[in-house]
């Protein structure tokens, strides 16, 4: 949840879309979480059913129709259910571009692999003598970090 703001603060001209796929698993979570074993199981069944198949859309088209499902579902759910229907809205828009348009990756994988790396790098800035060097050493890092190619090899949709 903090990426968006940690890459708004190195990339401010950026546009931050939250994975797809963790985004699928953060919703079906929160229905299992949610969503106790009282609850009506062909419900639970069912909303992640339809969650799966909405996050599975290849087209625009198949988006809207599929969370047209999802919100029918809303007005017959269960007590308990509100939070994964407000992550479902929040995140709609992100998952609707990043279906219809081929520049947006499906996931963010090269961003966290890029954020890991520079966690071990900062971990080394422990070990600085001053202040003034640790953060000599955060600043040359963020440029050699703006200026390197990210290679996102297969995490580019291809035509």
């Amino acid at each position: 949840m903090g990426y968006k703001n940690a890459v708004k603060e190195i990339f401010p001209n950026c546009y931050y879309n939250q994975c797809v796929l963790h985004a699928e698993r953060d919703a079906k979570r929160i229905v299992r979480e949610n969503l106790s074993g009282e609850v009506d199981k062909e419900y639970k069944k069912k909303l992640i059913k339809n969650i799966r198949n909405l996050f599975a859309s290849r087209k625009g088209r198949q988006v809207k129709k599929r969370y047209g499902k999802i919100l029918k579902l809303k007005k017959e759910s269960p007590g308990g259910a509100e939070e994964v229907f407000k992550m479902l809205e929040k995140f709609y828009p992100k998952l609707y571009q990043s279906v219809i348009r081929e520049d947006i990756p499906k996931t963010t994988n090269a961003v966290e692999r890029a954020i890991g790396e520079f966690e071990e790098k900062y971990h080394l800035t422990k070990g600085f003598t001053s202040f003034y060097f640790a953060k000599f050493f955060i600043k040359a890092y963020q440029v050699y970090y703006k200026l390197r190619k990210i290679s996102f090899g297969i995490f580019i949709r291809k035509k």
